[in-house]
């Protein structure tokens, strides 16, 4: 029992040497595409990076307890954040998705998928009624991001909801059915959108008539940013271009990551980020079947969040999905995104605490 207790804790230290590893190199492809791109934005990227494993090395301090106590307090706060973006907001980039401190800005829709994971997983663990609750708790911040407008997070928070769904009824075939009603009711949505054009702009607004023309812009490949990014993919190579970019990608620092790292570092270059994070993603695995109670829940939900997340950007990059402003984790530049994934990182951190399931029965 003794050994069995001591390989365990041994693989959980390797296990958490090796995410650090990986993250220096996530952070390291970061740098290359910002320096190839945007060179100013490089010393902000760091400070982000350097916060970030911070927030690790913090949350690997702090009683997991604490934070579940917090999770209910958090959401409350940033909803009140969402709603005051919507009523007082500067627009940035056609949204009222940033609060602006003077010295930093922050996106609350982002940190809100951390709180909401940690949230549903309480949820799920303790209540008879998860199902109805955790769709409640997600509707609301659903709803203030769609209007701000942020699309993005808004599917985020519905993958988040749909695993913890899963977690509850461990039944595929109900979000089969969601799934199938999601489509249908999407597919009358868009049809609406092309033909009564004139009554969509009426009901929804030009700005929301606008977003809708993005996302079916990929059918017809008019993108500017999709076609410059397929370029760019297709001219690179082995070893792509090198930090000397000759092509031109709009927002490629942030939503066409991919695209810019595969045009800077090359086929070999995007193989060895694919290979480190799946690397990093298998790590999240073996956590999740070495954890218990609230904190197997976070794990799943996080895992399923960013191949989500990575696989839906990537699908953006090469033109297989709609375009709709998607970062690529730990790669793409900002601070909310990068930081509400270091936070999930900080929480797997310290799952080696309590495995018994002490933290997670407390309070």
């Amino acid at each position: 029992m003794f050994n069995l207790m001591f390989y365990a804790q041994d693989t959980n230290m390797k296990n958490k040497i090796a995410i650090l590893v990986i993250l220096i190199i996530f952070m390291m492809f970061s740098l290359v595409n910002i320096y190839a791109n945007s060179i100013s934005y490089i010393p902000r990227q760091i400070m982000w990076f350097g916060i970030g494993f911070f927030i690790i090395f913090l949350l690997y301090k702090i009683p997991r307890r604490y934070v579940y106590k917090s999770a209910f307090m958090l959401y409350v706060i940033l909803n009140f954040l969402l709603l005051y973006l919507l009523m007082f907001g500067d627009i940035i980039n056609g949204s009222r998705a940033w609060i602006n401190l003077g010295f930093m800005s922050f996106q609350p829709s982002e940190l809100m998928k951390v709180v909401l994971i940690v949230l549903l997983s309480i949820i799920v663990a303790r209540e008879n009624h998860a199902i109805l609750i955790s769709s409640i708790i997600t509707l609301i911040p659903s709803v203030l991001t769609f209007l701000e407008p942020d699309t993005g997070n808004v599917i985020f928070y519905l993958v988040i909801l749909f695993a913890a769904i899963f977690l509850k009824i461990k039944n595929i075939k109900p979000l089969i059915m969601l799934g199938t009603c999601g489509l249908i009711f999407l597919g009358v949505f868009i049809a609406f959108y092309h033909f009564y054009q004139s009554l969509f702009i009426e009901i929804f607004g030009t700005s929301f008539f606008y977003r809708m023309d993005r996302l079916v812009a990929f059918l017809d490949s008019s993108s500017y940013q999709l076609n410059n990014a397929l370029i760019g993919i297709g001219s690179s190579s082995w070893l792509g271009h090198g930090l000397s970019n000759p092509i031109y990608i709009p927002e490629a620092i942030t939503d066409f990551a991919f695209s810019l790292l595969v045009t800077n570092t090359g086929l070999l270059g995007a193989i060895g980020y694919l290979v480190v994070n799946f690397s990093f993603n298998m790590i999240i695995v073996a956590h999740y079947k070495n954890s218990v109670g609230v904190m197997k829940n976070v794990i799943f939900m996080f895992l399923v969040m960013k191949i989500v997340q990575e696989s839906i950007h990537i699908l953006m990059n090469i033109g297989l999905f709609p375009i709709t402003g998607i970062t690529l984790p730990f790669i793409s530049y900002g601070g909310s995104s990068l930081l509400s994934y270091f936070i999930l990182t900080g929480l797997m951190f310290s799952s080696h605490m309590d495995n018994m399931g002490m933290d997670d029965n407390m309070g």
